[in-house]
């Protein structure tokens, strides 16, 4: 729509957004400039467990479940949706290489 001429307040009417999310949108650069705010690099439960997750997948154990078990036992109070969304790009990496 910016593009064809109109102005950002048009595109916000028409597109019954607020200005400033018109303008946001229309100066990011790349589409990683829209992914900045207080969400970004906050500490989660699962990250002290990062590390050790990879290593049981290529180990062999490629079962969410039991690898949430395991870390529960070292401490991990997430839940198992959680760890489950964290090996999906494992499971979908593995699943190209076959």
């Amino acid at each position: 729509m910016l593009g064809k001429g109109l102005s950002r307040r048009t595109v916000a009417r028409e597109l019954r957004m607020t200005y400033r999310t018109v303008q946001r949108l229309a100066d990011a650069a790349i589409p990683e400039d829209l992914f900045q705010g207080q969400w970004q690099n906050r500490k989660t439960k699962l990250d002290d467990f990062k590390p050790y997750l990879p290593e049981r997948w290529a180990a062999g154990c490629t079962n969410a479940w039991p690898l949430w078990q395991e870390i529960q036992t070292h401490g991990y109070t997430g839940g198992y949706g959680t760890v489950r969304a964290y090996l999906r790009p494992f499971r979908n990496a593995a699943g190209r290489l076959a």
